[in-house]
């Protein structure tokens, strides 16, 4: 487990953020492969020299962990497209899961050669990844990623001295514990040799190879580079405006700050000389502050700290600046507090590490302005890709929650990408903005928008740029309307839309309500208003039209990826269990050996891979939906893998005390119980979840625990619970239901991020739930006492 969400951060730097989730898939794979193994292979394990086995094992997986880890870190890095770039990521899911096909055979075999204390066992296999959950939360940011990962390989190291104590080899013994002494000094020591290191900083023009700072936390690896300024990152200018610009004389530096290599913001030098940023107001983001002078501004997404100059520049009343990366903040004010200004010394200006709907949802304060300007990222979260923080600002209800939190003529200024001519990311905030606006009585949308873009043409003749939308409750004046053209048209900008014209129909056609449906209906993207149940905002393309039409940009290329890997992991399963099966029981047939009873192997093969299925689905719903609830992907992470894990453990080791060893229908029916509350949670949680938003972060951390406790106990019931009706019926096969409920797992991480994309995150946790129906009818169709010979 300590590996495998070491690896979510490791690929979203060192391939993209959308990889990241390979790292469940992975290490499912390799889990379910090595049992596989031994299925296939009983005979190169066998019972007398088990404690040897287990050793070498335990061994195999420190140093393929450490050395596959550093040959990754020699591949080429960013994101790869095409055939070459499908080849890369093949070569690179295979070379990483090797160590864990290795665990893979050692947990198979730990798990079906002592099949009396398979509830203990599982519950304590259980409850070492549940803790490994809190290991990463305190090791990651002193020791970086790759040290994590030789940390790993120094806990498995350890295993194997374990394993070796009770073995007559002394010289095993002696391995092991070198080999654990060896990773684990340098786990601790390559922070500062840097053997092992991410080359994941992507060289500017007339920037220093080396990064000045590098820091990791639970969520990203964030790195400070500094070079003489550069307009190219004030992005929202008019090409008249960078041009003239770029004339003028600039002698201060910026420093790019970049989360996991790619996502960037910016520290911009200030001594307190508002001349140094006077350029700032050049640029189209800060048209609301043009508009509202003199304001109570609310930062959504503070970064480098451009908004909260830009407020300084307008003389605000007050800024307060919200992060939900506190390593950022960290660097703009410690690190770099020099050289940015201290902008956290100044009295009107409050910085606050939180998630902007979490904090303003326990606030009752209102703002002037709220402002949120390209507040999105290519940098995964822990908990997997597109289970992202900067989504849940991107709904319904965050909007509802933006808007209310406005004075009575406060704005909402969000700035988008503009790609394409009409552009769907531009448009769906303009969805957004309608859905939002008619949920708080506003019949007519139009007035109460205004939208201002830089978008040009490129070298394909497709509009880009970006756009800047004011969003107010009351609508807008023509003195507000003239301000922001006169703002316009002193910096070569274009009023997109406003309550009296629109350069592009689509535009006014969104916030029409006699054609806002029909545009979104008729669209061939996305462009129906994101909610907290569907939070893929920047997902405009459908699965269906991206495999027909091709193209459509980032989020494009991640549902295809998404459907590619699908396809992948789905072939490779079949091949890697379905076949062996196939041949070895052929193989059995041929030497006229019993072969094993064909209903009762089905039955117990639907049942394994129902609740491999099933528990993936639930656990990475729940992850999804508490990440909006807890408002910070770090809480998500912690709360829902370790209180999962811990509680599927309880289950476990219930099990095997109270019901593994009774009559096979009492086991079946301790599984309805499962697929109760599994149930249950699916359809409750959703409201509870939305009655208790704006309580206090230690409250909805124990409501969160309690959730996943609830729906992980009666889970941790139906492994171990399957895994001894298995072996009074089907023995043999014990190691290859293991691998299918391992091997669905691995469809599952997938599949549960394009259901909740395609369908929402409710439809993820209800089949979920449906599967766990499968398995009880597949039982109680197929399961039957073992016969007495």
């Amino acid at each position: 487990m300590l590996a495998e969400v070491a690896y979510t951060r490791i690929l979203s730097v060192s391939l993209w953020y959308h990889y990241a989730f390979m790292a469940i898939s992975l290490a499912l794979f390799g889990m379910a492969f090595g049992a596989v193994i031994v299925y296939v292979r009983p005979s190169w394990f066998p019972q007398e020299r088990l404690g040897r086995s287990l050793t070498l094992l335990a061994l195999g997986f420190a140093l393929t962990m450490v050395v596959g880890f550093a040959v990754h870190l020699q591949l080429p890095v960013g994101p790869p497209a095409g055939v070459k770039g499908l080849g890369l990521i093949s070569v690179i899911f295979l070379l990483l899961s090797v160590p864990f096909m290795a665990s893979g055979v050692l947990v198979a075999l730990a798990l079906t050669r002592f099949p009396r204390a398979v509830g203990t066992l599982y519950a304590f296999d259980l409850v070492g990844a549940a803790v490994a959950c809190l290991v990463f939360w305190a090791f990651i940011p002193a020791l970086g990623g790759p040290a994590v990962i030789v940390l790993a390989g120094a806990l498995a190291a350890g295993a194997a001295v374990c394993f070796s104590l009770r073995q007559e080899s002394a010289a095993l013994r002696r391995t092991a514990t070198v080999t654990t002494l060896v990773l684990l000094a340098l786990a601790m020591l390559n922070p500062q040799l840097k053997l092992l290191r991410m080359r994941h900083i992507k060289q500017q023009q007339g920037a220093p190879v080396e990064a000045v700072l590098e820091w990791w936390n639970v969520h990203s690896v964030v790195t400070a580079v500094p070079y003489r300024f550069s307009q190219e990152l004030v992005w929202g200018l008019s090409s008249k405006r960078r041009q003239e610009l770029a004339k003028q004389p600039h002698p201060g530096f910026q420093i790019d700050v970049r989360i996991d290599g790619s996502a960037d913001t910016v520290i911009t030098q200030y001594s307190g000389n508002p001349a140094e940023i006077a350029h700032l107001m050049e640029d189209m983001t800060f048209t609301g502050y043009a508009l509202r002078p003199r304001s109570d501004i609310l930062v959504i997404g503070a970064g480098g700290g451009r908004d909260v100059l830009a407020g300084l520049l307008v003389e605000a009343s007050s800024i307060t600046a919200l992060e939900i990366n506190e390593t950022i903040l960290e660097m703009l004010n410690g690190a770099f507090g020099d050289f940015s200004g201290h902008l956290d010394r100044n009295p009107r200006v409050k910085f606050v590490h939180d998630e902007a709907r979490s904090w303003l949802e326990s606030s009752d304060r209102k703002f002037d302005i709220i402002q949120m300007s390209l507040i999105d990222t290519w940098a995964a979260t822990s908990a997997g890709a597109f289970v992202l923080a900067e989504n849940s600002l991107y709904t319904l209800q965050a909007w509802r929650t933006f808007l209310r939190h406005l004075d009575e003529n406060g704005v909402l200024s969000v700035t988008r990408w503009w790609w394409g001519s009409p552009p769907p990311e531009i448009l769906r905030s303009l969805s957004l903005a309608y859905s939002a606006l008619r949920a708080q009585g506003v019949m007519s949308p139009r007035a109460h928008v205004i939208l201002v873009s830089n978008a040009e043409p490129d070298g394909a003749g497709q509009l880009h740029g970006l756009g800047t939308m004011l969003i107010s409750l009351q609508p807008f004046s023509d003195d507000d309307i003239a301000t922001v053209e006169r703002f316009c048209q002193e910096r070569g900008l274009t009023v997109a839309l406003s309550p009296k014209a629109a350069t592009i129909p689509e535009l006014a056609q969104m916030l029409d309500p006699a054609a806002h449906d029909a545009l979104v209906a008729g669209s061939s993207h996305d462009l129906s208003a994101s909610t907290d149940d569907r939070p893929f905002f920047f997902n405009t393309r459908r699965f269906s039209d991206v495999m027909r039409e091709g193209g459509g940009g980032h989020a494009a290329e991640s549902m295809v990826l998404l459907l590619v890997l699908f396809v992948m992991v789905s072939a490779m399963c079949v091949l890697g269990l379905l076949v062996p099966l196939w041949l070895h029981e052929r193989g059995r047939r041929r030497q006229h050996a019993v072969a094993l009873p064909r209903g009762r192997l089905v039955g117990h093969g639907i049942y394994f891979a129902a609740i491999g299925l099933g528990f993936t689905l639930v656990e990475m719903g729940q992850m999804q939906r508490l990440t909006l609830f807890l408002g910070h992907p770090a809480y998500s992470l912690t709360t829902v893998l370790f209180c999962m894990l811990l509680a599927t453990g309880l289950g476990s080791f219930l099990t095997g005390r109270l019901v593994v060893g009774r009559a096979p229908r009492v086991m079946v029916s301790a599984l309805v119980m499962t697929l109760g509350v599994t149930t249950v949670m699916a359809l409750v949680l959703p409201e509870i979840l939305g009655a208790l938003g704006a309580a206090p972060l230690s409250t909805r951390l124990v409501v969160a625990g309690g959730a996943v406790a609830l729906t992980g106990v009666p889970m941790g019931v139906a492994f171990p619970l399957g895994l001894s009706l298995a072996e009074r019926d089907v023995p043999p096969a014990t190691p290859w239901l293991w691998a299918t409920n391992g091997a669905l797992s691995v469809v599952g991480s997938v599949l549960a991020v394009i259901m909740s994309i395609a369908h929402g995150i409710t439809v993820t946790c209800a089949v979920g739930a449906a599967c766990y129906l499968v398995a009880v009818l597949a039982l109680l169709r197929h399961v039957r006492p073992a016969p007495t010979s």
